[in-house]
């Protein structure tokens, strides 16, 4: 009777170990692992207009897709993103690069303030001295 016992007890054992021995995937822990996903703004200071979403996702890849309500802002343009320290820099096309230099209050740079798995904290600043303090949340959906 006692044998059984102590070869069940083994079994138990072992195959405790073999279930805890199974690969594992990292969870994301570096600011730039962290942003990559869907984000949507839930809370800007100042507050943005009536009716204005704003919803952007970061690729592995260097891509930065956003988007918001039609109208009011560029639908679902792509453009690129590089992660300097905790600023953001991005790369737009040729037609928003020229907009820009046309628009001084157009001249920004973004600071990511914090970065969770489920929340993104960013801080805009102009050159002409405005700024801003956006916070999103991860969201699985797809841009509207």
């Amino acid at each position: 009777m006692t044998r059984p016992r102590l070869s069940l007890a083994f079994v138990l054992v072992a195959v405790a170990a073999l279930w805890d021995s199974r690969p594992r995937v990292p969870e994301p822990t570096t600011p730039a692992e962290l942003l990559v996903g869907r984000w949507r703004c839930v809370h800007r200071d100042p507050p943005l207009p009536p009716g204005f979403y704003h919803e952007m996702s970061f690729s592995r890849t260097g891509e930065y897709l956003s988007g918001g309500p039609p109208g009011l802002s560029r639908q679902n343009t792509v453009w690129r993103y590089r992660l300097n320290g905790s600023v953001l820099d991005f790369t737009y096309d040729e037609a928003t690069e020229r907009a820009m230099m046309l628009d001084s209050r157009n001249h920004s740079w973004s600071v990511i303030l914090s970065v969770t798995r489920d929340r993104l904290v960013i801080a805009e600043y102009t050159t002409s001295g405005d700024a801003s303090i956006s916070i999103y949340e991860r969201f699985a959906g797809s841009h509207r």
